[in-house]
C-alpha cells in the first residue's frame, strides 16, 4: 500500500501560503517596512542613473569595426551582448548596500532583500529573452534558469533542491540525484555553447592568416576546433 502524501503536502502548501500572507500584513502595519519600500525605489532610481551614465561610456570601450576580425573584436563583440545585464546588475548591488544599512538600524530587511532578489529574476529574465540566440541555451533559460530564479525570490530553492537532491535515478550500478542530473545538463550545455563560440572565433582568426598556405590554415583550423571541444567534454 502507497504512502498518501497528497495531505501533508497540501497542509504544507496553506501553511506556506499563511505564512506569506501574515507576511505582507506585517509589512503593511510596519513603519520599518515603508522605510524599506523607500529604500528599494531609491535604489533603483540610483541604479538608472549609475546605468545611464556608463552604458554610453562602455557601448563606445567596447565599439569594433563589423570588419574587424581580431579575436579581441569577436570578445568585444561578445561582452556588448551582456550590457542589458547592467541595469539589473548595478541595482541588485546599490540594494544589497541599502539592505546592510536596514538591517543595521532596523534589525530588519526582508522586503529590501526581496526587491534584491527580484533584481536578479530580471537579469536571469533579460539574458534568457534577449541576450541567448542559441536554440538549446534559449530551451535551458526558459524551462529551468527562469523557473530557479523565481523560486529563488520567494524562498523556495534551497527546499526544491534539498527535494531534487534526494530524488535518486538509476541507471545500471550508477546512482544520481536528480539535482546532478539538472546540473549537468546546464553546466554541459553552457560549456558546449562556450565552446562552439570559441571555436568559431579561433578557426575564423586562423583562416584570416593569408601568410599561411590555404591546407595549412584548414589543417590548423580544424585542429584549434577539435581542442576546443575536446577541453569542454572533459
Amino acid at each position: 500500500m502507497g504512502v498518501d502524501t497528497k495531505g501533508p503536502r497540501m497542509e504544507w502548501i496553506q501553511a506556506t501560503a499563511q505564512q506569506g500572507l501574515d507576511t505582507v500584513l506585517g509589512w503593511l502595519t510596519s513603519p520599518a517596512a515603508y522605510v524599506q519600500f523607500g529604500l528599494l525605489v531609491g535604489a533603483y532610481l540610483i541604479a538608472l542613473m549609475v546605468f545611464a551614465w556608463a552604458r554610453p561610456r562602455l557601448t563606445r570601450l567596447l565599439a569594433v569595426g563589423a570588419d574587424d576580425r581580431r579575436p579581441i573584436a569577436h570578445i568585444f563583440r561578445f561582452l556588448t551582448l551582456f550590457l542589458p545585464l547592467l541595469l539589473p546588475l548595478i541595482a541588485y548591488a546599490v540594494t544589497a548596500a541599502g539592505e546592510g544599512i536596514t538591517r543595521s538600524i532596523f534589525g530588519t530587511g526582508e522586503i529590501i532583500a526581496l526587491g534584491k532578489r527580484l533584481f536578479i529574476f530580471l537579469a536571469v529574465y533579460r539574458l534568457v529573452r534577449h541576450i541567448l540566440k542559441d536554440p538549446l541555451l534559449k530551451f535551458i533559460g526558459r524551462y529551468a534558469l527562469i523557473p530557479i530564479a523565481a523560486l529563488y525570490v520567494v524562498g523556495l530553492l534551497t527546499l526544491v533542491s534539498t527535494e531534487l537532491g534526494e530524488m535518486r535515478v538509476v541507471l545500471g550500478d550508477i546512482n544520481f540525484s536528480a539535482l546532478a542530473i539538472i546540473r549537468g545538463v546546464i553546466a554541459g550545455a553552457v560549456l558546449f555553447w562556450l565552446g562552439r563560440w570559441s571555436s568559431d572565433t579561433g578557426t575564423t582568426y586562423i583562416r584570416a592568416q593569408e601568410e599561411l598556405r590555404p591546407p595549412t590554415r584548414e589543417l590548423a583550423a580544424k585542429a584549434f576546433e577539435a581542442a576546443v571541444f575536446g577541453v569542454a567534454f572533459l
